[in-house]
């Protein structure tokens, strides 16, 4: 199973100055669409998770996001602390003006009543990364792989398990229970950037 899993996947990490060039293009083009990124990227929040989430589950004083189980892929309720670049960012587009009951991703990007689907985000994808001509390897998904890698290398690979909801540090489909509800304190700290 394994083995075909692996022969299966069609995606690998994005390099940190591909990323760069793909988040300076969308502080540019597409400041909304950029906090999805992020979220993928830093918080590795699913696709699918994202667009359910609503407003009323981040906690900006924390700096953390709550997964609801209702929403999880794995129907675990857990939660995921933000990095202080990504808080900032949020804090910056005035996220927290828009009504607790808006979803966090709507259907163009920002807090909205109608959430986004996997579909436009990764249409929306799509269109950047034809636009920067970068290969089809890098898919949206590739923007957790990404994350996950670069923060092995910055942190404890507890603390990188807990914040993907892994198992273990090697992507599997078992997960952990244990969540911090107050974040992790090294991950607030962090200034997330390629």
């Amino acid at each position: 199973i394994t083995a075909m899993r692996t022969a299966a996947k069609k995606r690998e990490a994005i390099p940190a100055h591909v990323l760069q060039t793909i988040f300076n293009n969308l502080k540019a083009t597409d400041k909304y669409f950029l906090l999805a990124c992020y979220l993928l990227y830093g918080c590795f929040i699913r696709p699918s998770e994202m667009c359910k989430l609503r407003l009323s589950a981040v906690n900006f004083a924390k700096q953390t996001i709550y997964i609801a189980a209702s929403i999880s892929k794995n129907k675990k309720a857990q939660t995921v602390t933000i990095p202080k670049n990504i808080v900032r960012y949020m804090v910056d587009l005035q996220i927290y003006n828009a009504p607790n009951d808006y979803y966090l991703i709507g259907h163009d990007f920002q807090p909205a009543q109608k959430p986004c689907t996997d579909k436009i985000l990764r249409r929306k994808w799509l269109m950047v990364r034809q636009e920067l001509r970068l290969p089809d390897t890098y898919q949206f998904y590739s923007l957790k792989d990404s994350g996950i890698t670069q923060m092995i290398a910055m942190l404890n690979v507890s603390e990188v398990r807990d914040q993907a909801r892994h198992h273990s540090i090697s992507i599997t489909d078992v997960y952990t229970d244990r969540a911090k509800t107050d974040g992790n304190e090294h991950i607030k700290h962090l200034d997330f950037t390629p």
